[in-house]
Parts: structure tokens; C-alpha cells; sequence
């Protein structure tokens, strides 16, 4: 067996005999208090008994009678002495007082009629004993009166007498009884005690018997224990707690190339540690021998380099745990050569980056061919209609024709293929708004009406009411129509398409249906309709075009709109598509919900066309695009403007001049927003009391409370527009709250963003902005994008993807901004899986982010 592994084999336990010994204790110690009992009575019986407490009372009326006849000896006697009548008296005087104070009468003065019998005995007592103290001629005048008095005493004296008699006769069998009672109990205990001294040899024997079949067991599997170890293919080592190795298996002398008698007695440090990891292994080991704290053992599995005799340095997988062996505690352990299996891994690894490398080329591809194609489309099918509007012949008008249906349809697949990218992305945005449904509905059949004419077909509406109020986005119910209601034509001539709605009953949701009497779509071929790129019409004469991608579209828009949908069709019949989807609001809802969410509109955009006087604003910002553009915008409105670089300097500014309004960032180094509000309240300066306001893209409910508790009035959300930053300077300083207003874009820039800001800065200075900007991104994305490691600085990481982040979305790069958002969070809580996928996109999309910007500002 081997030495080092004998703590791991199981031990006999002997729990019943202790209990049962515990028992046998228990009723010794019974034995014994039973026994100090009787030898305490019989002691107290035998006291008794050499005490002669009957004799001492009965004694007492004896020297009672002997005293009445001396003093009636005396009385018939003219003269003489008296001086047996005083030695009468004064022995029965000690006689009563014995009785008075003796403790072993104690019992008997308890009781009420001894009680009053020795009180008439004391008084007789206390009027005598002035005269037999006085002289003979005094006594012998009262000798009459004495024996008179004595003569009614006797009652009393005789009483007590009898009465001590009969109590301490009852206290005598009383204390008999009890004396059999304990000798009955400890023979019963001697018996109980016998019979668990049988339980005990019976339980002895038994486990004696059990013991050695353990043993022989413990032997067997020692032995099958040994031979595991030694034919084990990990390395399996047991190492002394100073260090120094105990056992050394088969497998460990394979894979570290030692013998075992090389490596016993030798210390693991010296044997197996690499030079490199040799200090932490010694500090480890000190640690844990000075605190018990250790950061390997017992912690499961996990990658170590190991050392081999040759002196190469290999991956392994270690596992350590403890035990305590003959000599005290011991480590073991188990170390497994996996340099194969890195190898594979990293095999695999470029492999997938390959892969992946091979995917973000085709998917940049796309996007810039995408965007590159979409754009001179545009372009082509605007001066197309320009020119529609001009003078031209018969033939000319046939030929614009063409050319716009054929430029309508090309830029269909573009945005087509551009809404796959999005959605399979994770970038579509969802706008959530409340609209009305039918009246939506009713102008998608007002658009398609022509395109179902071309093909004979009626295109009619069965709405159940003249308003349906729902919460969704009306952008994305719209597409779904659209596709729908398009796929429904071209495949129907002759007929009719038909679209219902229908709230459903006990349900969250409404329904959309789209009816047809086409041509149907076979069983075998209803769920690859739904695929990408799928037209089950392929010949070359076949009747209806398109990319495929309609349907495949449809379903991941349902998807992001937390719906459902499904088809229903017959060949030869016609089909029926269903879409389920949210209704987002009550059954009450009215269209006032609508009215109000116009008259809302409406206020906010009276709010940013007020007049404001010039205010003293403080913009506390790190990143000096956001300033820049955010002063170039408040400048315009006249206000004077003072900026901050950093929160200690907005604190300085704020504990020197007093401001009207302070904009403050809130992830800032050194010292964030948050701090530098807390401290400008808690200080004594002019702009303690200033209206502080949080700019900043953290705009969840708990990141509000905490702005406001540090002493924030409102927050601004990034990026913000010219006009949402006037109308927020503009409720802050006539006492109302900004607004946070959120932009989502579905779009790489924000073209409303791009072109406000030209408006309001000027071509030459927008140019300016975003050559500093690309500036900026050229040299910080490739920089961040290699911060793959595990190792690398989290917190710096996230710092620099805030810092870009604000910088792109004050420029509208929306996804870029959302991007970023991706890498800040992940790096923040340390997921370097997540933080590795983000950064493999992030230059891709910089590139494609960067031509849209260059493209805004090309003359």
C-alpha cells in the first residue's frame, strides 16, 4: 500500500460502545449516590439511637415527679434545708432546656401541640425559679404554692413526653421505608447495569468481529487504491507540508522524465515548479501555513505550467487537495500533462479566427457595397424624378419609366439585404409609440392598391372598428404590412387579398391577417419560406422576382416585437399569413392617449422656441469634442459658456464665480460627476445652490436616483442635439426639468444629427469636428481592438471606450456609439468573452462609421 495515501482509507468508528459506556457511567454514579444515601440514614438511625431521645423525654417527667416530692418532703418538714428542692429543680430546669435548644428535637418544636406543651413547661419553670433562688424562709413560705403549680406542670411535661414519643416513632419507620426504597433502587440499577455489561460484551464481540472485516477490506482496497495510483495516467504526487514529496506514481515519472527514487525526500519546489513560478509557489505555501488562506488548493482545476527533468516547460491541468497523514497534514496533487490538448485548442482557435476573420470581410464587404450602392441610387432615382417633371417625348417617358421601376426595385433589395444585416446583428431599433392601427393599415392599402391592379387583384380592408390604439413601432408594423401585403400580390392574379385585425379575447395581443386565393404554397414547403434567399419559384420562367428575403425579414422583425406568426395554405387555394403582436396598452386607452402624446410633443417644441435671457453655464466635460460642439451650440443662443476639463476643475470654477446652470459628465477620471456634485454642494462657494445637471448616456432609473441623490436637479441624455440642449438649458433656468431624450438610430449616422449640426455650425466648422474626430478614432480603435487579453487593464479600457463613445455620439455615429456602449459595459464587469467579441467588430464598424462621416462633409 502506499504510505502517503493511508489518510484517504475509511476507519472504523465505535460510536455504540461509548453510548453504551456513557449509559453504564450514568447508572454507576446512581449506584453510587444511593448508596452515600443509605450509609447517611443508617448513620442518622444509629445517631438516634445513642442519643436516647425517648429516654431524654421520657427523663424529663421523671425529674418533674422527683422534684414534686422533694418539694412535698420539704413541705412537711418544719425546718431544715432545702437543698434538694433546689437541686430537683435545677436539674429539671436543664432538662427542659435541653429539650428547648436540643437539635435533635428540632422537629418535635415544629410541631403546634409539643410546642405548646414545652411553652407551658418553660413558664412553669419562669415563675419558680425567683424562689427556689431566694433564701430557705422565703421558699419554704412558698413551697405550697410551688408544689400546687407543679402539680398542674405534670400534664404538660407528660404530654410532650408522649407526643416526642409518637413523632419520632413515625420519623423512625418513615426513614425505614426509605432506606428500603434506595436498596430496591440500587438493586434494580445493579440489574439494568448487569444486563448492558452483557449488551456491551455482545456489542464488543460484534464489532470486534466487524472491525476485522474491515481490516481485511481496508487491506483489499489499499491494495486496489495502490494499484489505481500506480497505473493512473495523471501524475499523482503526495507532498509533506514543508514541501517535500512523499510519493511519486507510474504516471509521474512519465511525464516529469525523474525515477521515484529521485524525487523522494526532494523538495516539489526544486522538482517540478518552473524558475519562473517558483517564487509564488514559495510565497503560496507560506501563506497558507501562516492564515490557512491559499488561492490553489482545493479550488478544483486549473492551468499551471509544470517542468519536466530535462528542463522544458509544459502546460498542465492541477488539482491539489489535503489530507492528514502519520506526520500531519499532506498535499495531493493530481497533475495532468494537456499540451496536446492546447495545441488542439490552439488549433482551433485560428481556425475560428480565421473564420471570423473571413466573416468581418465579407460583412464589411457588405456594408460598404451596401451603403455605396444605396447611395448613387438615391441620387439616380431623385434626378429621375426631377427629370419626370420636365418636358419629354412619348418615348423618353417609357424609357423614365423603366428606369424608375427598375432603380425602385434595386434599391428594395439593397435595403432588404441591409434590414437582414441589422436584424441578424442585433441593431435593428424598435421605436415604441401610439398610433392607430387601421388608419396605418389603410394607407398601406392606399400605396399597394396600383401594384394589386397590375396583377387584377382586389386589395380591401376589413377593419372590426374605426380605431384601434395600439403601442408598437408603426415603422416595423409597417414593413411587415408592406411584405406581406407584396408577397400576397405577387403571387395572386385575379383575386383578392384581403387584411384583417382582431383583438384577441383574454390576451395582450391583436392579430394581423393577410388573406389570399393565389396559387398556395405547398406543405413540404411552408417552414422554408421563412428562410433567407428562398424563392420556390426558380425557373428560368418564372413569373414573380425577388430576393428571398421578405418573409425571412417579416419573421425577425415579429421576433424583435416580441410576436408571433404563422401561415396557413392550400395549393390552389390560397394562403393565409398571421402576425401577433403586443398591444402595449389597456383596453381603456382612448385616443386621448394619442392627443396627448401630440400635445406633448407640441409643449416641448413651444419650450425650445422660448426666449432666454444670456445665462452663465459651467460644462464640466472630459472629452473635448463634446465640449467643443456642445459650447459652439449654447454660444449660439448667446449664452457665455465656461468648460471644464476635468471634475476638479469644474469644482474649482464652481467654488470661484457664481453660474447660472451647471452641465455636468458623469464618467470622468480622478474625480467623476458624481463626486464633484456632492463636493460643490457640500462646499461654500457661489454656484452651491446652481441647478446641476447630469449629461451623460446613463440613463436607467438607478443611475437617475443616484444623480439626484448626490445632488443632481435633472439628466441629459447623450448625444444630445442643438435643440434638445436649448430646450433642456431652457427648462433648467425657468425652473422646470430637461427632458432625457434617447436617439435611436437605425441608420450607421443620424443623418438628422449631422444635418443640425451644419446648421447651426457651419459647414467649414462640422468639417472641422469631424476631422478631428476621425482623427481621434484612427488612433484609439486599433489601439483598443488588441485589448484581447485577459490580463489587460479593464478600468483603462473602459475609460477610453466611454471617452470615444461620447465623441461619436455627439456626431451621430449611432451604431458606433451603441458599439462602444458594448465594450465599456463588458469591460466594467470583467467578461472577457463578451468584451473579446465586441472588440473583433469594432474597427470594421469605425471604417464603415468613418466613410459615412467623410461622406457628410465632401464638397
Amino acid at each position: 500500500m502506499i504510505k502517503g495515501l493511508s489518510p484517504f482509507l475509511p476507519r472504523p468508528t465505535g460510536r455504540r460502545p461509548i453510548f453504551i459506556g456513557l449509559i453504564g457511567t450514568f447508572i454507576i454514579t446512581m449506584i453510587a449516590h444511593f448508596g452515600i444515601g443509605v450509609r447517611t440514614q443508617l448513620h442518622d438511625l444509629a445517631t438516634a439511637n445513642s442519643d436516647s431521645i425517648q429516654w431524654n423525654m421520657s427523663q424529663a417527667e421523671v425529674e418533674h415527679l422527683a422534684f414534686l416530692l422533694a418539694t412535698k418532703s420539704a413541705l412537711g418538714q418544719a425546718e431544715g434545708p432545702l437543698d434538694d428542692v433546689r437541686r430537683r429543680f435545677n436539674v429539671l430546669y436543664s432538662r427542659i432546656s435541653a429539650l428547648e435548644v436540643g437539635e435533635q428535637y428540632s422537629s418535635l418544636r415544629q410541631l403546634s401541640a409539643p410546642a405548646a406543651s414545652l411553652d407551658k413547661m418553660r413558664r412553669f419553670l419562669d415563675r419558680n425559679a425567683p424562689l427556689i433562688d431566694s433564701d430557705d424562709a422565703t421558699l419554704r413560705a412558698n413551697l405550697t404554692a410551688i408544689v400546687d403549680d407543679a402539680l398542674q406542670a405534670h400534664a404538660a411535661v407528660r404530654d410532650f413526653s408522649l407526643q416526642g414519643i409518637s413523632h419520632f416513632s413515625d420519623l423512625k419507620d418513615k426513614s425505614r421505608s426509605e432506606i428500603s426504597r434506595t436498596l430496591l433502587s440500587i438493586a434494580l440499577l445493579s440489574a439494568l447495569l448487569f444486563l448492558l455489561l452483557c449488551l456491551m460484551v455482545v456489542i464488543l464481540s460484534r464489532l470486534n468481529t466487524t472491525n476485522q472485516r474491515r481490516a481485511r477490506q481496508m487491506e483489499l482496497d489499499g491494495s486496489r487504491l495502490s494499484a489505481i495510483v500506480s497505473t493512473s495516467l495523471d501524475a499523482i504526487m503526495v507532498v509533506s507540508s514543508d514541501g517535500r514529496v512523499i510519493e511519486f506514481n507510474g504516471a509521474a515519472e512519465e511525464i516529469f522524465g525523474y525515477s521515484q527514487a529521485d524525487v523522494i525526500g526532494q523538495n516539489m519546489a526544486d522538482v517540478i515548479v518552473p524558475d519562473h513560478l517558483r517564487d509564488a509557489h514559495l510565497a503560496g505555501m507560506k501563506r497558507y501555513h501562516t492564515d490557512g488562506s491559499t488561492n490553489v488548493i482545493g479550488k478544483g482545476r486549473f492551468r499551471i505550467d509544470a517542468k519536466r527533468k530535462s528542463g522544458d516547460v509544459f502546460p498542465a491541468e492541477l488539482s491539489i487537495q489535503t489530507a492528514r497523514g502519520e506526520d500531519g497534514e499532506i498535499f495531493v496533487p493530481y497533475i495532468r500533462d494537456i499540451s496536446k490538448e492546447v495545441a488542439a485548442e490552439n488549433e482551433l482557435r485560428e481556425a475560428r479566427d480565421r473564420a471570423l476573420a473571413g466573416e468581418k470581410s465579407k460583412a464589411r464587404l457588405l456594408a460598404v457595397m451596401s451603403h455605396e450602392i444605396r447611395t448613387p441610387l438615391n441620387g439616380l432615382l431623385g434626378t429621375m424624378e426631377l427629370l419626370s417633371q420636365t418636358d419629354l417625348t412619348e418615348q423618353q417617358t417609357k424609357y423614365l419609366g423603366i428606369m424608375g421601376k427598375s432603380g425602385k426595385l434595386l434599391l428594395s433589395h439593397v435595403n432588404d439585404v441591409l434590414d437582414v444585416s441589422l436584424l441578424e446583428a442585433g441593431h435593428m431599433e424598435i421605436k415604441s409609440s401610439v398610433f392607430d392601427l387601421n388608419k396605418l393599415i389603410r394607407d398601406v392599402v392606399d400605396s399597394q392598391s396600383a401594384n394589386a391592379k397590375s396583377n387584377a387583384n382586389d386589395l380591401v380592408f376589413e377593419g372590426h372598428a374605426p380605431e384601434f390604439l395600439v403601442n408598437c413601432d408603426p415603422v416595423r408594423v409597417r414593413q411587415i404590412l408592406l411584405n406581406l401585403v407584396g408577397n400576397a400580390i405577387k403571387f395572386t392574379r385575379n383575386g383578392r387579398v384581403t387584411i384583417e385585425t382582431e383583438p384577441l379575447e383574454h390576451s395582450a395581443y391583436y392579430e394581423i391577417r393577410v388573406i389570399d386565393d393565389g396559387v398556395g404554397i405547398p406543405e413540404e414547403n411552408i417552414e422554408k419560406i421563412f428562410e433567407d434567399f428562398i424563392t420556390l419559384d426558380s425557373t428560368f420562367g418564372r413569373k414573380s422576382e425577388g430576393t428571398g428575403l421578405g418573409l425571412g425579414i417579416v419573421r425577425r422583425i415579429v421576433d424583435a416585437l416580441d410576436g408571433s406568426m404563422g401561415v396557413a395554405s392550400e395549393v390552389g387555394q390560397g394562403s393565409l399569413f398571421w402576425v401577433r403582436l403586443p398591444i402595449g396598452l389597456t383596453q381603456e386607452v382612448s385616443s386621448q392617449t394619442v392627443e396627448a402624446t401630440e400635445s406633448h410633443a407640441q409643449s416641448s417644441e413651444q419650450v425650445a422656441c422660448r426666449e432666454v435671457k444670456p445665462l452663465d453655464i459651467l460644462m464640466v466635460e472630459d472629452n473635448e469634442i463634446n465640449r467643443v460642439i456642445a459650447s459652439e451650440f449654447m454660444a449660439l443662443d448667446g449664452h457665455n459658456i465656461v468648460l471644464a476639463h476635468d471634475g476638479r476643475e469644474g469644482v474649482a470654477f464652481a467654488d470661484q464665480q457664481h453660474f447660472d446652470l451647471i452641465l455636468m459628465d458623469i464618467s470622468m477620471p480622478d474625480i467623476d460627476g458624481i463626486e464633484a456634485t456632492k463636493r460643490i454642494r457640500a462646499g461654500n462657494g457661489p454656484s452651491r445652490d446652481t441647478p446641476i445637471a447630469a449629461l451623460t448616456a446613463h440613463a436607467l432609473e438607478d443611475d437617475i436616483r443616484q444623480f439626484k441623490a448626490a445632488g443632481m436637479c435633472d439628466v441629459i441624455s447623450k448625444p444630445v442635439s442643438g435643440e434638445n440642449l436649448r430646450s433642456a438649458v431652457i427648462r433648467l433656468s425657468t425652473g422646470g426639468q430637461a427632458e432625457t431624450v434617447e436617439t435611436d438610430a437605425s441608420d450607421v449616422v443620424d443623418a438628422v444629427v449631422v444635418q443640425e449640426f451644419k446648421e447651426q455650425l457651419g459647414e467649414d466648422k462640422f468639417r472641422e469636428i469631424v476631422q478631428k474626430l476621425c482623427q481621434e478614432m484612427d488612433e484609439e480603435i486599433p489601439a483598443i481592438a488588441r485589448s484581447h487579453a485577459p490580463s489587460c487593464d479593464h478600468k483603462a479600457l473602459a475609460q477610453k471606450a466611454h471617452k470615444l463613445r461620447g465623441s461619436a455620439s455627439v456626431l451621430g455615429a449611432a451604431k458606433l456609439t451603441r458599439h462602444l456602449q458594448k465594450i465599456e459595459n463588458s469591460a466594467e464587469m470583467n467578461d472577457s468573452d463578451a468584451q473579446t467579441e465586441h472588440l473583433q467588430n469594432v474597427e470594421i464598424l469605425w471604417e464603415t462609421t468613418r466613410c459615412a462621416l467623410l461622406k457628410q462633409v465632401s464638397p
